[in-house]
């Protein structure tokens, strides 16, 4: 199976799958929650997923490009490493938007229902919040060897998905497993892009100041792992 195949697979296919499983067709796929549906939040949070891992998986490339010396002829550039990595941030931002509008389209022949300003505001604000996963996609990228990136970020971001609360709302988890989600870097970001669908009036600081933290965290990461691979 090719590159391109596994990354529409994770994309696209698994979160459209997963939505049409869990938000559809279920007894509690149109119940009214705040300015839309129950069908509406899965899809969001399932939206949301394909964004991590296409954002993610799109900065890790740079694994690829890190061990065929391809940064060190960056770095040797006016260009510089710095403003590639930013532009590779940028692209990354750009094809998230190819995957969120693909899971929207579901929406408009199943059950889920949100206003058109709640619409407009989760698609903006899962694009927004797409920067802290092609954050962690570079740096993963930078860090570990090669395609061996992928299989980190593949596992790590099910895994983190799960703890933030994307496939299972928090609050049917285990107590330790709520207060472990804070500390982990979508919880916020989940929390932030649902807030449009249950009300403004449900956003807490903490989940801002958990997205803050963990994107700075991660630039930083970003900037120090940058300058060790192209250091010899």
């Amino acid at each position: 199976m090719s590159l391109l195949s596994v990354w529409c697979l994770f994309t696209v296919g698994l979160p459209m799958c997963m939505y049409l499983i869990f938000g559809t067709g279920q007894s509690y796929s149109r119940i009214d929650v705040g300015h839309g549906n129950v069908a509406a939040t899965v899809l969001v949070a399932m939206a949301q997923y394909g964004t991590i891992v296409a954002t993610s998986m799109t900065g890790a490339s740079i694994a690829v490009e890190k061990t065929q010396g391809w940064l060190r002829t960056i770095y040797l550039t006016p260009l510089g490493v710095n403003r590639y990595i930013s532009a590779r941030c940028v692209a990354s931002l750009f094809v998230t938007m190819v995957s969120i509008a693909l899971v929207y389209l579901a929406a408009l022949f199943t059950d889920a229902r949100m206003e058109p300003l709640v619409i407009v505001q989760t698609f903006l604000l899962v694009t927004a919040t797409a920067l802290l996963s092609a954050s962690l996609g570079l740096l993963v990228g930078l860090v570990v060897r090669g395609e061996e990136a992928y299989s980190v970020l593949g596992g790590g971001t099910a895994i983190l998905g799960f703890l933030s609360g994307i496939f299972i709302p928090l609050d049917q988890m285990a107590k330790p497993l709520q207060v472990i989600a804070q500390f982990t870097p979508f919880w916020g970001a989940n929390r932030l892009v649902t807030c449009p669908i249950y009300g403004w009036e449900h956003l807490e600081a903490k989940s801002l100041i958990n997205v803050a933290v963990w994107l700075v965290l991660l630039l930083l990461g970003i900037r120090l792992a940058s300058r060790r691979s192209t250091r010899r």
